[in-house]
């Protein structure tokens, strides 16, 4: 049995626990939160301290076998860094949050390090920085990575990928889903570190698995939309990589995005594969900007422009065909905002 965690959440907080890959429901929820407020006495705690703690609480409760706990921002002070993983898994590292990590992918790198311990498996993605590596090395670790032994072939007409290992097949003609081949790949050996799991698990999973906000497709009068919570550049920029394998080409884009992020260069992440139109969203909260603010932010000369949450449906009707494919992303609050709004025309 598995317990796993997913931060932040898009519609519902339950998405943030997981058991055996169902929800947990609101009873158990609420149970975890009262077993908490009743110790906690004075103790102030964040809102991802208490959610981590009731995560923590009902896989205690359900008795799971494996945890699976997603670092939320940063590594070496982030509440999940309280327990002692067996498994500790680096995916990639971009430029984000500098505010409380540091400028560079190296300081960056220092920070998300701070989950490895001493005797313990580590997997990590590829272009690691080298402060990733140094931490490693101090703990006298010796790292799984997924270097140029492992080899995604690509083929994007047919929207199929092949796996090599040494330039041996391990796996081939896989169609292209929600998952990334490369962070299956490094789920894969992270997975193989507990189990003999043969390869063709990758199979299995790539077909059958789900994330809400994460390439998510939905269908609404004909047209994909595709939702994604991608932004920063690096995201973004994989973002569009992950689209184009997928033979993916938008002929609308929606975005929406906070107001401490890099807004030019996720732009020009996702500008350098389409020239489609973009519309721009308000987007909620304390960090939220306006559309109009967000088209300020974006270069002059970018197909960009302000629209309204209460005409964004009935626009994207008239703007694109049936067949179309349509990308929203930039942000949790936008995502959100719009599944809601494709929940509300489907009923």
């Amino acid at each position: 049995s598995v317990g796993t965690t997913l931060s932040p959440h898009v519609s519902r907080f339950n998405e943030r626990v997981r058991i055996n890959g169902a929800e947990a429901d609101d009873e158990l929820l609420c149970c975890a939160f009262a077993a908490i407020d009743a110790q906690r006495n004075d103790l102030p705690l964040t809102y991802f301290e208490f959610s981590a703690l009731a995560a923590l609480w009902c896989f205690k409760q359900q008795n799971v076998e494996v945890c699976i706990l997603e670092i939320g921002l940063g590594g070496r002070l982030d509440a999940f860094n309280v327990i002692d993983a067996d498994i500790a898994v680096i995916t990639s590292i971009g430029l984000d949050h500098q505010q409380f990590l540091g400028e560079t992918r190296e300081a960056i790198g220092t920070e998300k390090a701070g989950i490895l311990r001493p005797h313990q498996t580590v997997v990590f993605g590829p272009d690691m920085p080298e402060s990733v590596f140094q931490a490693a090395v101090q703990l006298s670790l010796q790292p799984i990575v997924l270097d140029d032994a492992w080899e995604i072939r690509a083929d994007a007409k047919n929207g199929t990928w092949d796996l090599y290992e040494n330039d041996q097949c391990h796996l081939n003609t896989q169609h292209y889903h929600q998952c990334s081949p490369q962070n299956l790949v490094i789920a894969y050996l992270a997975t193989r570190c507990l189990t003999d799991a043969p390869v063709s698990v990758i199979s299995e999973v790539n077909s059958a698995l789900q994330m809400p906000g994460r390439m998510q497709q939905r269908v609404l009068n004909g047209r994909r939309i595709v939702l994604d919570v991608a932004h920063n550049p690096a995201a973004a920029a994989f973002l569009a990589r992950e689209m184009a394998q997928r033979n993916w080409h938008p002929k609308q884009i929606v975005c929406g995005m906070l107001r401490d992020k890099d807004h030019a260069g996720v732009y020009a992440a996702i500008a350098t594969h389409t020239r489609a139109p973009w519309w721009l969203l308000d987007t909620d909260g304390e960090r939220g900007l306006t559309g109009l603010e967000l088209r300020k932010r974006l270069p002059s000369t970018s197909p960009a422009e302000p629209i309204s949450w209460d005409n964004l449906m009935s626009e994207l009707s008239t703007a694109t065909q049936s067949g179309d494919v349509i990308l929203v992303f930039g942000s949790f609050d936008l995502v959100a905002r719009v599944n809601e709004l494709i929940n509300i025309n489907i009923t």
